[in-house]
Order: C-alpha cells, then structure tokens, then sequence
C-alpha cells in the first residue's frame, strides 16, 4: 500500500525532532546502591530512562551483559532493567539516584575460610645425641641397660641411627648385647609434599594389608609438609548479601570462622568443619545490621580425598623379620598405592605389593561418601607361589556424628590367600568382621560396643565383644562399666568391670575399680601426670588378685636437661624390684651446643642478636630468656606444625628498637631451625646544644651524626634528638651555612627511654 504524499512529508519533518529527544543527554547524579553510596557518577539520560557505563558496572561488581545497549562517545552504556537495576527514589532537582538490585545481579564470590598455609623451615647444620638409660634390680641381680639415638641434620635431609646397649654393666651372668634398631636418612621436599627414606622404613598400607619394616627405598605424598593444607573434600556453603557484609559461620553451634564478603552470591570454601556430621549455620550481617541465617548440615567423610587430589608411595627392599633383635634382612619386598580423589565424593585406590617366593598382590578400592556416611569396597588378587591365584574381598561402612557413631567391616579371603610379610603360622586371616558403635544417651550417659570375629585358615577362631558404659557423676567424676567376652578356640572368658575415676586437680587424678568373672581383681591408685615442662609426677597402685597382691609407685621429675625416674613393684612374699633412669639430650646446632631433656621431635635455635635476657614467648607461652649472646634453644617442637616464636615487647628494655618481633617456624622431622628476630638495642637522648655565648642553637638548624645514628633538626631551645649505638659521638649542626661540632658519650638506658644531656657548646 503507498503512502499518501502528506504523510512521507509529515515523517520527514518531525523525525529531526524525534531523534533529537532520543538522543542521550550525560548527567552527574550522586547515586546510591542498596543503601551504600557511589558518589558522583555520570549517567545516560534517555527520555525516562537511565543507563550505566560498562566501566562503572564492573566496578560495582555486576553481572554484565556482554553486548551494550547503547554506544556513547565509543563507551558501551547499559539500561538499569538490563542490570537488574530499579530505581527506588529519584531526585532530579538535586541529581540524587537511589537504586535497589538483587543480591543476584551481583558477580558471585568465592571467600576462602582454610587456615593459612606455612611453609617448611629449612633445617640448619647441627646434630644430637639422645640417651636413656635404665639401671635394674630384679631378683637381686643388679644391671644397666640403655638405649642411644645419634642425629644429624642439614638443610639436605637428617640420618638418625637408633640402637640398644644391653646389660652395659651387671653383676648377674648376662652377657652385653649391642642392637641396632633403625638406621634411616629422611629428606623432605616441603613444595611438591614429598618424602624420601632410605635404610629402615615403614611400608604405607592400603584399604588391606598391614605396615611392613623393611630396608631399603621408600618414597611418597607427603601432606603434613603443609600445614594448612586440606586434603579431604569439605562442605561448600552458599548465601548472598545485599551490601558488603559481615559472615560469622558456626559449626555444632560453635563460631569457627568470620570473615568479609562483598555484595552477591558467594561460596563460603574449606569451612573448618569437624570430620563425620554436623550442622553449619551462616550468619549475613550487613553494615545496615539487617541479618539472614541459612542452615546446612554436612558429612566430611575422613576416608576421601578432594578432588583431582592424588596421594602416592613407592617402596623396595628387603623384608625385616626382626622383632627388637639384630637387623634381619630377608626376601625382597616392594610397594606401591595410588589414590586418587575422583570427585568430591568418590575416591578410588590401586595398590601392587610383592615379596619374593613368596606372593604377589594386586587389588584396590573405592571410597564413597554423602550425607549418609562412607562406603567403602575392597578386592585384592593374590599369586602365591605353590598355591596359585587368590581372592581377598571387603565391605565398610562408617558413620559418625558428635552423640552417635557405627561403624562395620567385613573382609573375607580365600584359603591360601597370603599377603607379603605373612608367616606360615600367621597368615592372612580367612575373615575377619568388626562392629562398633557408640552413642551419647544425655548429659551423664554414654554407651559403646565392639564385636570382632576372626576366622584363621588354621581353624582356630576368635570372638571378642565389649560392652561399655559411663556414667558422670559430677564434673569431675565418673564410673566406668564394662563387659568383656572373649572366646578363643571354643573357650570362654567373661569379665565384668567397675571403673571410678576422680580428677583431683588439673594433672592429678585417682581411679578405683573391681573385675569380677573369670579373672577377679581389686586395685585402687593415684596419679600426678608428669608436666610437659619442668615439674614432676607420680604413680601409686595396689592390686589384689586372687591369689597375690602387688604393690607399684614410681616418680619422675624434668629437669631443664634431662629426666629422672624411679620405679618399685612389690609382691607379697617376693623379692622387691626397682628401677632408677635417666634420660636427656646433648645437641649442637650451627655454633650453639646444649643440653636438653630427651629429644624426640624437633628444637629451634632462637637468635636476637645483641639483646641478651629478651623473653621468649612460644605460642604465647613464656619459654625462656635469651642468653648472653641473645640466644636460646628451644628443644621441644612438634615437626611440621606452625610455632610462633615472638620477643615479649613489653618487657624489652625502653631503648630496643624494634625491627621484627615474632615469626612463625614449620621444623623438619627430627630438626633444629634458626629463628632470628629483629631486636635492636640503641641509644637515645635528649641533647642541648648552645653557642659561644651560652644561647640555645637556633631551632631548624640541620644536625648530622657520626660515626652512626640519626638526628632531629634542632628544636626550640637548642634541643634535638639523637639515636645510635651505644659511644663517643660527634653532632655537626648547620645552620645558615655555617657549621660547629658537639661531642658526647651516648649510652644505654635503663631507666626511661631517653636522657637528656647537655647543654654543650657548638664549636665551629
């Protein structure tokens, strides 16, 4: 249909006009979001409507879209619509904009709640020697027996070699045995978390199969080098906020974690969460003090590995067949096990393990876990040699919550089935079932159960069940019963227990019971724990069987380099036995030898150069002042877990400066580490300076120090301060262009943090 010639010319006419009032007019609005201020932005006006720089979107963290709506001066604008935008007040004689959105049209977050990780120290250079030793009365023959480690460590790795000096001196007819016990060379590579051993290691095991002593390689994932590190998959929370807000995450109950998040969706990552089930709670606090709460319960099953995780160890050598006697190297042995966290609630396991002549094992496992609990499958294929092919199959499953946990087990193998480091009168088990569970009845009651059956290829089978429950009578008291069967080759025991403990006091308890059944008892004691630090401790018990009484006490006391024991049993109508030991250390690390109570972990060498009798503080807690030189061993910490080591400010004197006051150290296995802080003592005064003529130097004036230290231009009165090491110091003052020199002795303090001195004459 044409158009009629008065209508093209209408069209031609108005359509200036209308692209005009389409035309899009910059305007500075002051613009609100939510509540939170913007400031001064500009925006589009277009008719009615509003639109928003690409720029200014992203910086207000939204979702934006990828095309723009419109392009302005070569700049992608968009409509508020678009950006899930409203407006909720609008003032254009003063230019104010409120706008609302959606936590939605926000870009989602992901906050982070591990723990830091820490890295490795590097050990330094250095070495130990640790001793124990025991002397014996029994029966009247009278010995000396010891047992000794010698370490060495460096930033390349430790060597420690273990052994055992039987009957050192006795006055009986036993000859002196030396035995060795290990002899091992670690070396850690803390960022790929991976552990190298040579000489005498452990074997890790799989889903079956046990840990085997053996010499020779063994090398593997290595987690515990990082501390922090989460190597099982943990609950992902999700909640959104209207405003950057406050999250306060609590777990049972419990505050675990708080933390910032800006406005939007976000995901709440490694929430320190407890293993087995529970319930987490997010609390949303906005800066408007508006508060939301979402509720999650969750399962960390302890069996699982976070996906795209793989944890792997290797191993080969020889067999040891040795049980606290002479090395005893036999048939080759070696290892291998994967796993592999395939998702976040699958895991999957292979393992190969052979011992020469004698078997050749492959099998594997998966692991399965939910809200429900852990499953886990089990299937091994064995050759043993005479014997041929073998099965071994197994099924488990596990739950656990804070008031209840079950648990139950079954592995089965064929006849013949051996697994490597079997014996012909030990060997592998033809089924084996365990069942345990437990549950907290209320606030005083508790109840548990176990139950294994061992089915052997030889025949004979084994029952054990235990039934316990405990009852608390107060906070600092309960009573233990307990039932015990066991029945072994088609005999039965029975045994019934009462158990009643007493806390007396942080350290020292008494307990008191009665077994009645099969086997009947009566015993009553009292016990002081021997302290982690310097202190003592004791034992006294008193049993009565049916037919002997037997009397035991003992003490202990730490000393700052070593610990002293003592111990007597006694039975009535019997001879009196006792034994009388002391165990310690000596140690070196870089140029600080020590002495130390026995060293069975890690130790650090604390540096604070210059600042002799500094206090020490290690995880807050005092652990000594340094010593003349500003050093001081600390010789019990646990390797590969975070220790701060700090200077307690507040008791330096006032002139130390202070540079770095605290560090936190990661120790190698069986190491010692060098912490240096940066604690500096110096000089300070208050110094007056006068001319010729006895007035005070003009303030301004410029004041230089040699040999060291620095200075404040002068202030009124003549005065300026100065800090340096502690001696014979020279000022020049300039001022105006001409010079004149002071000189004065600058020394510590220990009364204030400075002194005045003066006033001396500026001589030019």
């Amino acid at each position: 249909m044409k158009s009629a010639p008065w209508t093209l010319a209408l069209t031609v006419l108005v359509a200036p006009y209308q692209a005009q009032a389409q035309a899009p007019t910059p305007v500075a609005f002051e613009v609100t979001l939510n509540g939170e201020s913007r400031g001064t932005v500009l925006l589009l006006q277009r008719g009615t409507e509003f639109l928003v720089s690409q720029d200014e979107a992203r910086a207000w963290r939204l979702r934006v879209p990828e095309r723009p709506d419109l392009s302005f001066r070569g700049q992608g604008f968009h409509t508020l619509s678009s950006l899930g935008l409203s407006v909720s007040r609008l003032d254009t004689g003063a230019l104010r904009i409120e706008l609302r959105a959606e936590p939605s049209a926000f870009e989602a977050s992901v906050a982070n709640l591990g723990g830091s990780e820490y890295r490795l120290t590097p050990a330094a250079w250095g070495g130990f020697a640790s001793y124990d030793f025991v002397a014996n009365r029994i029966e009247g023959v009278n010995a000396i027996d010891g047992a000794f480690t010698v370490s060495a460590f460096a930033p390349y790795g430790s060597l420690s070699y273990q052994f055992v000096e039987r009957n050192l001196w006795s006055d009986g007819s036993a000859r002196h045995d030396s035995v060795r016990i290990a002899t091992t060379y670690r070396h850690d590579w803390a960022e790929s978390m991976m552990s190298l051993e040579a000489g005498d290691t452990v074997s890790r095991p799989g889903a079956f199969g046990r840990a085997l002593r053996y010499g020779g390689l063994n090398v593997g994932s290595n987690f515990s080098l990082r501390p922090g590190f989460i190597r099982q998959p943990l609950p992902e929370l999700s909640a959104q906020a209207s405003l950057p807000s406050t999250v306060e995450v609590f777990v049972q109950n419990q505050l675990r974690s708080v933390t910032q998040v800006p406005a939007g969706p976000f995901t709440l990552d490694n929430v320190p969460v407890i293993s087995g089930a529970g319930d987490a709670r997010v609390v949303v606090r906005d800066a408007l003090g508006r508060e939301s709460v979402v509720t999650s319960s969750f399962y960390v099953a302890g069996g699982l590995l976070r996906k795209g995780l793989t944890e792997w160890n290797a191993g080969a050598g020889k067999l040891r067949n040795d049980v606290g006697g002479d090395a005893n190297y036999e048939r080759g042995y070696g290892t291998a096990l994967v796993r592999h966290g395939i998702t976040s609630w699958l895991t999957a396991e292979g393992r190969a393990e052979v011992e020469s002549e004698r078997t050749k094992v492959i099998g594997g496992a998966i692991d399965v876990g939910g809200l429900w609990g852990e499953i886990e499958a089990t299937a091994g294929f064995a050759n043993v040699d005479g014997v041929g092919n073998r099965f071994l199959g197994g099924l488990g499953y596990r739950y656990v919550t804070l008031d209840y946990n079950v648990g139950l087990r079954w592995v089965e193998a064929q006849r013949g089935f051996r697994l490597p480091g079997d014996t012909d009168f030990e060997p592998t088990p033809a089924r084996v079932v365990t069942l345990n569970g437990g549950a907290r009845l209320s606030d005083r009651w508790s109840a548990g159960i176990a139950w294994l059956g061992t089915e052997r290829q030889s025949g004979l089978d084994t029952r054990s069940l235990n039934l316990s429950a405990t009852f608390s009578m107060t906070r600092h008291a309960s009573v233990l019963f307990a039932y015990n069967r066991l029945t072994e080759g088609g005999i039965a025991r029975n045994v019934g227990s009462v158990l009643l403990s007493v806390a007396l006091g942080n350290q020292t308890s008494a307990t008191a019971g009665v077994d009645f059944g099969s086997s009947g008892r009566q015993f009553a004691g009292v016990q002081r724990a021997l302290p982690f630090d310097e202190g003592w401790g004791y034992r006294a018990l008193a049993t009565h069987n049916s037919d002997r009484t037997r009397m035991e006490a003992g003490a202990a006391v730490n000393l700052s380099a070593a610990t002293v024991s003592a111990e007597v049993v006694g039975e009535v109508q019997r001879s009196v036995a006792a034994r009388l030991g002391v165990a310690g250390s000596v140690a070196l690390i870089e140029d600080k030898a020590f002495t130390a109570r026995e060293i069975t972990d890690s130790f650090a060498l604390v540096r604070v150069p210059g600042v002799p009798d500094a206090p020490i503080l290690l995880n807050n807690q005092p652990a000594g002042s340094t010593d003349a030189a500003g050093r001081l061993v600390l010789p019990r910490l646990t390797p590969y877990v975070p220790h701060q080591i700090r200077v307690d400010v507040d008791a330096l004197p006032p002139d130390a400066e202070i540079v770095r006051d605290r560090e936190t150290t990661v120790p190698p296995y069986r190491s010692g580490v060098v912490v240096t802080l940066g604690i500096r003592r110096t000089a300070a005064a208050l110094v007056k300076a006068i001319d010729g003529k006895g007035r005070p130097i003009a303030a301004g004036a410029a004041v230089a120090i040699e040999p060291d230290g620095t200075a404040t231009s002068v202030a009124q009165g003549g005065a300026f301060f100065v800090r340096a090491d502690p001696g014979r110091k020279r000022a020049t003052v300039t001022s105006r262009g001409e010079q004149c020199t002071i000189e004065f002795d600058l020394a510590l303090s220990d009364v204030g943090a400075y002194r005045t001195l003066g006033p001396y004459e500026c001589v030019r």
